[in-house]
C-alpha cells in the first residue's frame, strides 16, 4: 500500500475526527494476532488495528502505525507498521501531536 507524506500524527482523543484519513499512530503493542493487533496509543487509549497482511510486532514493542481511520472512529486499516526504538518516549510523542495540531489549526485555518 501507498502511504501518503499528508498523514497527520493522532491520538485515540482525535481519532474519530479523522474518519476516512489517512493518519500516523504511535503506541505500544498489546497483542498480536497476525492480520489484528490491539495498540495502546501514546495518549493511553486502546485501537484496533487491522492489516491486510501479517504483520509481526511482539507485545510490549512501540511502533508507528500508518493507516486510515476506519468509519467507526475507533479503529484503523493498517498499511504500513515501523518498529520504534523501546525507549522512545510515548507522553513526549503525545504531547508533540498536541503542539502540532494547535500551530495546524492556528497558522492554515485548520479545524481540529
Amino acid at each position: 500500500a501507498v502511504v501518503s507524506t499528508q498523514s497527520t500524527g493522532v491520538k485515540s482523543s482525535n481519532l474519530a475526527n479523522y474518519r476516512g484519513r489517512e493518519v500516523m499512530a504511535f503506541g505500544k503493542v498489546l497483542s498480536n494476532e497476525g492480520k489484528v493487533m490491539s495498540i495502546e496509543l501514546c495518549d493511553g487509549g486502546r485501537v484496533t488495528v487491522r492489516f491486510p497482511d501479517v504483520t509481526e510486532a511482539s507485545p510490549d514493542s512501540k511502533v508507528e502505525i500508518q493507516g486510515r481511520v476506519e468509519g467507526d472512529g475507533i479503529s484503523i486499516a493498517g498499511m504500513q507498521l515501523i518498529h520504534l526504538s523501546d525507549d522512545t518516549d510515548m507522553k513526549i510523542t503525545s504531547k508533540t501531536i498536541d503542539v502540532l495540531e494547535n500551530w495546524m489549526a492556528d497558522c492554515f485555518d485548520f479545524e481540529k
